[in-house]
């Protein structure tokens, strides 16, 4: 398939398999292959680590691909979310590390748990945030998680609207258009890759 008729596309949630049981794909086969498709960034956010960061570095400069670099956590409240957090820079790079250094610590060995009120404001500065609901979360809840991002990450915070061709995508993405509305919180697209080829 041709990729100069695809519209620029940037992937801002991706795992490798340095998320255990989450992602199947070492980096390097994940920014190969977005490169092969013609994306003009990819997101590597493994779930509360960095781990695969300096593959994935290493392999989007040999392949000239921009590389965006975060994490992503389990938020846990009535209705989890998964919190995405992308550096801009290096000072939100060392923001995002110390954030992560302090989640695990302060948990089991190889565990963490986040909760609503263990993000502040400062914690994460220099740092972009995407919330992505639960498919069952409901408009209310909803709602609130645009409330709470926006109090946090104001004017660098998104919903994340997954489309993953399931039956209940419409509906999501009514609900996730109507907090958008009313909070003011705009949606980006996040495709929620975990593996370079299905095959995987």
């Amino acid at each position: 398939m041709s990729t100069a008729v695809l519209p620029n596309y940037a992937e801002l949630r991706c795992v490798s398999n340095f998320s255990f049981l989450r992602g199947a794909s070492k980096p390097e086969e994940l920014v190969e292959r977005a490169q092969a498709l013609g994306y003009s960034a990819l997101a590597l956010v493994d779930e509360c680590s960095m781990a695969g960061i300096v593959r994935a570095h290493v392999a989007a400069k040999k392949h000239g691909l921009k590389l965006l670099v975060g994490s992503q956590f389990q938020v846990q409240c009535d209705t989890p979310f998964t919190l995405v957090v992308l550096a801009t820079n290096l000072n939100g790079y060392g923001n995002l590390c110390e954030f992560i250094t302090h989640l695990r610590r302060s948990s089991p060995k190889g565990t963490y748990r986040l909760e609503l009120e263990g993000v502040v404001a400062d914690a994460l500065h220099d740092c972009l945030a995407i919330a992505v609901p639960e498919r069952a979360c409901g408009q209310a809840q909803m709602d609130a998680m645009a409330r709470w991002l926006l109090q946090r990450f104001l004017g660098r915070c998104w919903l994340g609207v997954e489309q993953l061709r399931r039956l209940d995508d419409e509906m999501l993405l009514h609900k996730l258009r109507q907090s958008s509305e009313l909070t003011a919180v705009p949606l980006v697209a996040v495709g929620d890759v975990r593996m370079h080829l299905r095959s995987r």
